[in-house]
């Protein structure tokens, strides 16, 4: 199969089972895709592997039991795995290829589980080994099988295997009917082994074998080359290159430059590899991705780290790291220590910290070494109390059974998360966080805590404009929790002001329920901590469309922006936008509210076309040229598309000052004109609101780099080209235009006219056609977003060291 790029561009197959390597090159956007593609079909060959992934508590015998499958001699004297190892299991059955089992044997501390869960992935096969000396309780084989369901989901397929088999005697009882009742087609089969004896082995290895032929895509076609250079670094002494010395290789191998850079993101998103992909002169492909693992369970088990509540120096690290505990382990040369930094700060397992003393030696927080006790609250306590407070609940629950559930590390890898928000960003000593919760500070959008009690996440925001920053935190907890496949999360408002049962603030409303009653027109809805009724409207209130799965999140932010109260958070900001723009005095409450309120339809329209971002910029304002559009005779029209960096939120021309860079004049159907008007309104009136934010931002971003007479002129004509982008709704005016395009995203007549993604999918392919490069944007990532920026930002979004 092939695509061509346009095709590519334009085929949304995020939900589909793709291949794994497939599935990476459709993340990597439509180039990727349609060169994989192309390369699978001219060098592609049959292989068969499958993933295998050995779990269990400490000293259970996962360590010896892989060895034994790998036929490799009994050592007596083995040493607890400390990370995780990775072995190949080679199976040579009656297939036209061996099959190969990449078996990760992951260490049972406690201190590695909450990382280890990263590379619980689907399709795999999983063993949970247990020791019928300690028996199942132990051994916690049910709280080992119930983490794979709930990070993976029904997918996963299990084996048991209890290890220590001597003279075939079974030891303590397992409920095997109980476990497969449970658990359902998700448990494959039950085994006792000996490693030692090798009792039972060969039988197991068969069985899993069985089992991963039976997976999706264990077997599938691959290209030669990839597979070649893959089996050359695995098996040579290499363990990390420069990528300018991967690439040498790669290219003697028979690869292209793309080919390389392709193979190497391919790899790092399966796990074969680490790869940072930064276009950094020290990037490194690292080719033993268990050294990772084994870095960070040095780090956890560094004694400065644990003696100050997971603070840590960057030269006491690096020493963890070059003087290893134990004679048998690794030594990490040094130019591998900003790629184990920045990877552990990528998976929220640690973040650099601003000391409190300028010369003081550079420090770095691991969070699962935070405080078990909470430290006193007054930060938030105290934090302007006259302002409105709002809380949300958030359950997280298994979908099979409803039962709350909250992830090992859960609270750690929140406060890495959101570490961009703490107290302590200017001074680590004055941040507030501890094991179960977090006080968050954002600036003009208001302050929040974060607890987690009763298997339950409670936010509570104070602020002008308390909706912008709950949703910015709810939305990033459920993309946080969205890794767990076998979860669900369950978002509640609270009532707040007057209680009919007297209990201000402790109501419960579902969310998902609330917006159903909405779009059914019911007034009230019942409580679930009193049963009294509340009415939906005012429990709507800072609550987005976009929350509800059920309507089109593209078409609903456009109505929001649209709405008349948007209008009125403009005019409350257009009455201060210089006192904005220059930083100049305290900003009244009125007008923090307004620019939340803003930045509220702002985050809403970007995050509803996130799955085309993949391919190109969603930040744009598009006019027509000239009074032809505006004949409705015509079939085709000109337009004039001016590209905005979606990290400054200014035009590229504005930001390169000359005028030209990322605009283009193109000639597009005036049906895709006319239907994607709402979009086009919306984002200019969203993004025309925000200017002055947008210069005062930027004006400490740029940091001398331009003065402020010449980024005002730039800015005083991209409010010209915005006014000219809202001139599309012919003899119509422009109020009434807008209401028309309220109506065809929200009123009755929305529906099969209504706005979607499909118009920026259209637009990419005409862009990309004109210029590729989209006028030499970066797409860089953020969490498991894209975003486009200018290139002076994009080093905004890779790890610095301070």
């Amino acid at each position: 199969m092939t695509l061509t790029r346009r095709q590519a561009a334009g085929l949304n197959a995020r939900a589909n089972p793709l291949a794994p390597e497939i599935q990476a090159a459709y993340l990597d956007g439509a180039n990727e895709l349609s060169d994989f593609l192309e390369l699978l079909r001219d060098d592609g060959a049959v292989i068969r592997e499958a993933k295998l992934v050995l779990v269990g508590e400490g000293d259970v015998g996962k360590s010896s039991l892989l060895a034994a499958m790998c036929r490799e001699e009994w050592n007596e004297g083995r040493s607890s795995t400390h990370g995780v190892e990775i072995k190949s299991v080679t199976v040579q059955d009656d297939g036209e290829v061996p099959l190969v089992l990449n078996g990760w044997d992951f260490g049972g501390q406690p201190q590695y589980r909450s990382t280890h869960q990263l590379h619980f992935t689907a399709p795999a096969v999983y063993a949970v080994v247990w020791n019928p000396r300690r028996g199942p309780e132990v051994s916690k084989v049910d709280y080992w099988i119930n983490l794979i369901k709930n990070r993976v989901g029904d997918s996963a397929r299990i084996h048991v295997v209890a290890t220590h088999a001597e003279h075939d005697d079974r030891g303590p009882w397992i409920d095997e009917n109980a476990l497969a009742d449970r658990f359902g087609p998700m448990i494959c089969g039950f085994h006792h082994i000996d490693s030692h004896t090798g009792q039972g082995v060969d039988g197991l290895v068969a069985a899993i074998a069985a089992t991963a032929n039976d997976l999706p895509h264990s077997r599938r076609r691959y290209p030669r080359t990839w597979s070649r250079l893959l089996k050359a670094f695995r098996e040579g002494k290499d363990a990390y290159l420069t990528y300018h010395d991967y690439e040498v290789r790669a290219i003697a191998e028979g690869l292209t430059a793309t080919g390389a850079r392709s193979l190497a993101r391919n790899a790092n998103a399966l796990g074969y590899w680490i790869h940072d992909d930064s276009d950094d002169e020290h990037s490194l492909v690292i080719f033993k991705p268990d050294w990772l693992s084994k870095a960070i369970g040095r780090a956890f088990e560094a004694p400065e780290a644990n003696a100050h509540y997971g603070l840590i120096s960057l030269e006491r690290l690096s020493h963890a790291w070059t003087h290893p505990p134990r004679p048998d382990e690794d030594v990490y040369p040094p130019a591998l220590h900003p790629v184990f930094r920045h990877l552990m700060q990528k998976f929220d397992i640690s973040y650099q910290v601003t000391p409190s003393n300028p010369h003081q030696e550079p420090e770095v927080l691991i969070t699962q070494l935070v405080p078990s006790r909470r430290p006193p609250l007054t930060a938030w306590t105290d934090y302007e109390p006259e302002l409105s407070t709002m809380t949300r609940y958030c359950e997280v629950v298994e979908a099979d059974t409803g039962n709350r559930f909250i992830p090992e590390g859960f609270v750690y890898q929140l406060i890495a998360r959101f570490h961009r928000y703490s107290l302590g960003r200017d001074d680590h000593t004055a941040s507030v966080h501890w094991q179960n919760g977090m006080v968050l500070d954002a600036g003009r959008y208001g302050r929040a805590l974060i607890t987690v009690s009763d298997q339950r996440i409670t936010i509570a925001v104070r602020a002008a404009w308390p909706s912008y920053l709950l949703d910015r935190l709810t939305g990033d907890i459920c993309d946080h929790l969205s890794f767990w496949r076998g979860l669900a999360v369950k978002v509640f408002l609270t009532c707040g002001g007057d209680c009919p049962g007297n209990r201000a603030g402790h109501g419960r409303f579902e969310s998902q329920a609330v917006l159903n009653s909405k779009r059914q027109g019911v007034a009230l809805t019942p409580c679930q901590t009193c049963s009294a009724l509340r009415n939906v409207d005012e429990l709507m209130h800072g609550v987005t469309a976009g929350m509800d799965p059920n309507v089109n999140r593209f078409a609903a932010a456009v109505a929001e922006i649209l709405q008349p109260q948007f209008a009125q958070a403009t005019d409350t900001i257009n009455r201060h936008s210089s006192a904005i723009a220059a930083k100049v005095g305290e900003e009244a409450d009125a007008t923090r509210a307004a620019i939340s309120q803003a930045e509220v339809g702002y985050r809403s329209l970007i995050r509803s076309l996130d799955e085309p971002a993949r391919n190109g910029p969603r930040l744009m304002t598009i006019a027509p040229v000239g009074q032809r559009a505006l004949r409705r005779r015509i079939t085709t029209v000109t337009i004039r598309v001016t590209l905005w960096c979606e990290h400054s939120r200014l035009p590229l021309h504005v930001l390169d000052g000359n005028g030209t860079t990322g605009v283009y004049d193109i000639e597009t159907p005036r049906k895709w004109l006319v239907n994607a008007r709402p979009w086009l309104r919306a984002t200019s009136f969203v993004l025309r609101t925000l200017l002055p934010v947008a210069i005062g931002e930027l004006d400490i971003a740029l940091d001398g780099d331009a003065r402020w007479t010449s980024l005002a002129e730039h800015l005083k004509s991209a409010e010209k080209a915005l006014e000219a982008s809202t001139d599309i709704v012919g003899q119509t005016g422009p109020e009434a235009g807008r209401d028309q395009d309220l109506q065809r995203v929200s009123g009755p007549n929305a529906g099969p006219g209504e706005p979607d993604q499909a118009l920026l999918r259209t637009l990419h392919q005409i862009l990309g056609e004109r210029d590729p490069s989209f006028a030499g944007m970066h797409r860089v990532q953020e969490r498991e977003r894209y975003l486009w920026v200018h290139r002076r930002f994009a080093g905004e979004y890779e790890y610095r060291e301070s």
